[in-house]
């Protein structure tokens, strides 16, 4: 049975996890009551969801989390430090991660993060979208997402069958020639994942794409439906805007 708690209060991560054995789901809407602790390994926790932006990094280091394959993080300003700890305690506790969802995680601090856990299947990223930060989200994540031609360069999550991206247009029309570079960014990286004969031999391919955005443009979709339309009938799953 799958326990989840929303935890308010001032203890460290060992003493709250001691008091629920059981606990496999850990819903924190607020880490500021969380104390650095003793090393402790929690054997049941499962999935992880917790803000970055009112916690100390010293919080994660105590923590061991084995089984972990689900895991969502809320960033915000200045939140880099914390979510390299937690990047770090994850790797020390060999965890491996099936699920991840990044919100307002900009896309230099996802790709550090996502690099680390290669295992992840399904990624979910979220942000706020305005002409002066596209390189800070989307950026390069859609790029690096690109599987290229040359057989010699690594694969960055080399088991991603899954990808969600929401972006919060801050403009109800946005910047026509952003948005036709997030439309040919988003067809190329689709492309190089969800042929399979074009994969390496034992590499999933990617089933599921969906793009919301805080507007409906046709021009936009309809380019990426056009242009993907071929991979949708060979079972390849595409949402846009739904």
């Amino acid at each position: 049975m799958v326990i989840t708690c929303k935890y308010h209060g001032w203890t460290s991560a060992r003493q709250f996890l001691n008091r629920m054995p059981s606990l496999e789901a850990w819903d924190l809407i607020s880490a500021s009551g969380l104390e650095p602790g003793r090393t402790f390994c929690s054997f049941r926790l499962r999935q992880l969801s917790t803000p970055l932006h009112d916690c100390h990094a010293e919080v994660w280091r105590s923590l061991r989390t084995p089984y972990l394959a689900r895991l969502k993080l809320v960033a915000g300003d200045g939140t880099e430090l914390v979510l390299e700890e937690l990047c770090s305690m994850l790797l020390r506790s060999k965890s491996v991660l099936q699920e991840l969802l990044l919100i307002h995680i900009s896309a230099h601090n996802a790709i550090y993060f996502i690099s680390a856990h290669p295992s992840v299947m399904d990624l979910t990223v979220t942000s706020s979208y305005e002409e002066v930060s596209y390189e800070q989200f989307p950026g390069d994540l859609l790029p690096c997402l690109t599987i290229s031609k040359d057989k010699n360069k690594p694969i960055f999550m080399p088991n991603l069958q899954s990808l969600n991206i929401v972006i919060h247009m801050l403009s109800p029309y946005g910047d026509r020639w952003l948005l036709g570079r997030l439309a040919r960014d988003v067809v190329k990286m689709v492309q190089s994942r969800a042929n399979a004969d074009s994969l390496p031999p034992g590499m999933p391919v990617l089933r599921e794409f969906s793009l919301r955005l805080g507007l409906n443009d046709e021009v936009i979709f309809d380019h990426i439906r056009t242009s993907l339309a071929p991979l949708v009938t060979s079972r390849l799953q595409l949402w846009l805007n739904d």
